[in-house]
């Protein structure tokens, strides 16, 4: 399953870990894994979760 979300002009997230939470509802027990196993990723490349996210201009 892949998940995806395009930052919104009226999103005020800091972090990939809080879009995670927010709009996945993903548990602390899932993104321990994802973290884990490389399999979170931002702009097609694996990052951190505390990777931050910026609004396209």
């Amino acid at each position: 399953m892949n998940l995806s979300y395009i930052i919104q002009d009226e999103d005020l997230f800091f972090n990939v870990k809080e879009v995670l939470k927010v709009k996945f509802e993903v548990s602390d027990r899932l993104l321990l894994k994802l973290k884990k196993n490389n399999k979170v990723f931002l702009n097609s490349s694996i990052c951190s979760v505390n990777e931050r996210v910026k609004k396209r201009r």
